[in-house]
């Protein structure tokens, strides 16, 4: 009986998704919405892409709020709501029409002028906590872009993880496919 019941261990631990691929769920005690799936990182989602740029073009174009658009085709408009320069803690506000017309506000989290920039989502309230990061990698007049997204859905919301990471995945790419068209083309208007 051991010997079988070691074997059916093994075949239902191989089924199961590997711990870096399965959500991680972080239940909060005495959180009505802990009943209700909790905080949860549902997928560590990434993407990148090699322009034929310097980082310095290629970062210049990407935070450039106002041409988001043109690389983002969900994208509306991006406009800074904070005061000073770009940096830790300027906050966002972006427009988007993705599945109707939605609103998100961001923090700035993390700043490395061509090399790195995270922003952390404040709202809407199912994507609060969630980032995502931008990283610059120049060498001999190229430049790798990553692009990762650390989703981390609220609530009931982290039931939806499955379905809207391979949408934001798809998003992510499209997103660097778009960026190197319009450097590598030359048409950054």
């Amino acid at each position: 009986m051991a010997r079988i019941f070691g074997i059916r261990t093994l075949v239902i631990a191989a089924c199961l998704p590997t711990l870096e691929n399965r959500p991680r769920c972080i239940r909060k005690r005495h959180n009505k919405s802990a009943a209700l799936g909790g905080e949860c990182i549902v997928a560590k989602i990434t993407a990148s892409t090699s322009i034929e740029r310097p980082a310095e073009e290629v970062w210049k174009l990407a935070i450039d709020w106002s041409k988001g658009p043109q690389w983002d085709p969900g994208l509306v408009e991006c406009r800074v709501t904070s005061e000073g320069p770009l940096g830790v803690g300027t906050t966002l506000r972006s427009k988007r029409t993705t599945r109707g017309l939605h609103l998100a506000e961001f923090r700035v989290t993390e700043y490395e002028p061509e090399r790195r920039l995270t922003a952390e989502f404040t709202s809407p309230k199912m994507l609060r906590g969630s980032s995502e990061t931008l990283t610059f990698q120049s060498a001999e007049g190229r430049t790798k872009v990553n692009l990762a997204w650390n989703l981390k859905l609220n609530g009931f919301y982290s039931l939806l993880g499955p379905f809207l990471a391979p949408s934001i995945k798809k998003g992510a790419e499209t997103d660097l496919v778009n960026l190197k068209r319009i450097l590598e083309s030359g048409s950054k208007s």
